[in-house]
């Protein structure tokens, strides 16, 4: 039995610990297009203020000496299900009996006059964070084009470094849809603060250049001064190679419940996956990082010989901490349908959001005051009911793990 997986994210490495723990002797192949390939992605932006080296942000260990893993490096470019076999760009061709496709996602280029030259950078990888430190130096202005969290952290980092930053959303505020208006305000303040200017409610239509280099943004309303552009306006799933095949995709990869692909023994999992949400029961695509190591474990487990079903995507997961402010927020954080029951508190920097539908936590957001937050989490993802005073210990702050200690 041979096993192949493209892609060397969360996903990847949560699947290769499944596939190692049912199947000790299995020949398991891994093709990567980073160098290095295993790291933890959420700490890129350290690498720009320089508090974190490319030493600091790998894994603890080596997947590939630990789970007997042959490392391939290249890039993917099709798959044919019929001879069970993957070409790369360089002309190899791999073969495999079970494939996983765990490819990630890829920064989105929006349509932009002038996007196209030096000095517009993206942040995925570790090669583009090196990129943007590298060039910033020479670059005492920097736009961010995007206010997620991408954006966020890379401002902050370049913050450090002395460099004036301006953000711009199109959306009226900040950190949509992770954050709602209020706990948007409270971080947009602390970031203001920080020297960062945020303009929000306008679209960037153009890069202004002058001799090809970045001499600024033309927006909606008003020009900004620039010498560098970073875009974070989101990510998309890399699939291009599965064009002509036989794998099923609409806004990603399209799995059953077992994370199997429309092709046999193919399966996905991570930022590709297109399934439904666990809360509303929606399809999405899977594009967050707290789905990707479920996925990767539930997808390793079924191609080894289990059976275990994924029970859908959180729609929302983010942690952070944004210029001294804790931040975290999990589910439906916005009942623009008025179907559920919203609770709000805030008392300057501390807001606390959840949102119930039933009695069951559908939602919540927390700034400042995050405690109670590993409740609240497991009381989301797994659904378990709360009512009567366990309801009212949960709005009060007062909910304790004790209760559901049997």
């Amino acid at each position: 039995m041979s096993m192949l997986i493209i892609g060397s994210g969360a996903a990847a490495l949560s699947a290769i610990k499944a596939i190692r723990s049912n199947e000790p002797e299995v020949k398991i192949r891994l093709i990567t297009n980073e160098d290095p390939p295993f790291y933890y992605r959420p700490m890129i932006p350290l690498i720009i203020d320089g508090s974190r080296t490319t030493e600091d942000i790998k894994l603890t260990f080596d997947p590939v000496e630990r789970f007997d893993v042959e490392l391939v490096h290249g890039t993917v470019v099709t798959i044919n299900s019929d001879s069970r076999t993957v070409s790369l760009s360089d002309s190899r061709t791999l073969s495999y009996e079970k494939l996983l496709i765990a490819s990630g996602s890829s920064p989105v280029m929006p349509e932009i006059e002038g996007i196209k030259g030096e000095g517009v950078f993206t942040l995925r990888t570790i090669e583009d964070a090196l990129k943007i430190r590298a060039y910033c130096e020479n670059s005492p202005k920097v736009a961010v084009v995007g206010g997620g969290f991408v954006g966020i952290k890379v401002s902050a980092a370049l913050i450090q470094k002395g460099i004036k930053v301006t953000i711009i959303e199109q959306l009226p505020f900040i950190l949509y849809p992770c954050a709602d208006r209020i706990s948007a305000e409270i971080l947009s303040a602390r970031l203001k603060k920080a020297g960062i200017e945020i303009i929000t409610g306008e679209r960037v239509t153009a890069i202004c250049r002058d001799k090809g280099r970045v001499k600024g943004l033309r927006l909606s309303s008003k020009k900004v001064d620039a010498d560098m552009v970073i875009v974070a306006a989101g990510v998309k799933p890399n699939a291009e190679f599965l064009d002509g095949s036989s794998v099923r995709f609409d806004r990603g990869i399209l799995v059953d419940e077992y994370l199997q692909t429309s092709v046999a023994d193919v399966y996905a999992a991570g930022d590709v996956v297109q399934y439904k949400e666990l809360i509303t029961g929606a399809t999405a695509v899977g594009a967050l990082w707290c789905n990707a190591p479920e996925m990767g474990k539930v997808a390793g487990s079924n191609m080894s010989g289990s059976k275990v079903l994924y029970e859908g995507l959180l729609p929302a997961m983010h942690a952070s901490d944004i210029e001294g402010i804790a931040f975290i927020s999990v589910g439906i954080i916005d009942d623009e349908s008025g179907e559920y029951e919203v609770y709000s508190y805030r008392d300057g920097e501390n807001y606390r959001k959840i949102l119930f539908g039933g009695e069951r936590i559908v939602g919540f957001l927390l700034t400042g005051d995050i405690s109670r937050a590993g409740i609240f989490t497991n009381l989301l993802k797994n659904r378990i009911p709360i009512g009567g005073k366990l309801k009212d210990e949960a709005i009060n702050k007062t909910l304790h793990y004790i209760r559901f200690h049997k």
